[in-house]
């Protein structure tokens, strides 16, 4: 599936490298992924390709919560781009 330019993989092939937790979430949720430990860019974005939310990721992280109380309910995508190069995105349900 593309959304504007950006391939949304499956959840299969994406569940290994990026976690989200709890899916859904109503206030915040957790973003656990061994590329966190490099450092990167965490967005949050809209189904309408809309970059909601933007965080610089510290090296040396393995966890990261993210604050969705303020965002109206629905489908957002997890998107991390790490120092190295890699790249990893999930879905998460707000409700």
């Amino acid at each position: 599936l593309i959304l504007g330019n950006i391939e949304i993989y499956p959840e299969t092939k994406t569940k290994d490298i990026l976690e989200v937790f709890p899916n859904p979430a109503s206030k915040c949720f957790t973003v656990k992924s061994m590329y966190l430990e490099k450092g990167g860019i965490l967005q949050l974005i809209n189904m309408q390709g809309q970059n909601l939310l933007q965080e610089n990721i510290s090296s040396g992280t393995i966890n990261h919560e993210v604050d969705v109380s303020g965002l109206q309910k629905g489908i957002y995508l997890v998107r991390f781009k790490s120092g190295n190069g890699n790249e990893a995105m999930a879905r998460i349900v707000v409700n």
